[in-house]
């Protein structure tokens, strides 16, 4: 699993979602989309933080990341939040305009991934096996 915490920059710019421009974000408040995004106003994330969790399974790292998907973020106006996956990884995102939002989000976001992951152990161990 690897971490990392960006200093903050004077201008940066997130990856929209597919099919909304920056001028209908900025027009709609900011950016939303899909399931595990979450709207920020747009021009207000300086500080960011993105990490990767290998999964042995493509179907365990799905059911993890639609298992985090479904909390909201509790605050989205300051707060952007994207997780996806891609094939047997789950990717997250965090972008915030302040680093105490940044630290408060990722570790309560950290919690939940790691009960979301213990949980699938538990209960699921066929899909925390790679496939043979």
């Amino acid at each position: 699993m690897a971490t990392t915490l960006e200093p903050p920059r004077t201008k940066q710019r997130l990856e929209e979602p597919p099919g909304v421009s920056g001028r209908e974000a900025s027009r709609a408040g900011g950016l939303e989309a899909g399931p595990g995004k979450e709207p920020v106003a747009d021009g207000q994330r300086q500080f960011t933080c993105s990490w990767h969790v290998d999964f042995p399974t493509e179907e365990a790292a799905v059911i993890v990341c639609k298992t985090l998907s479904v909390d909201a973020e509790l605050n989205p106006t300051k707060v952007f939040r994207e997780i996806r996956v891609a094939g047997k990884q789950l990717l997250v995102s965090f972008a915030a305009s302040d680093d105490r939002l940044l630290r408060t989000a990722v570790n309560g976001f950290k919690d939940m991934q790691k009960l979301a992951i213990r949980t699938l152990e538990e209960f699921g161990p066929h899909l925390m096996e790679p496939a043979t």
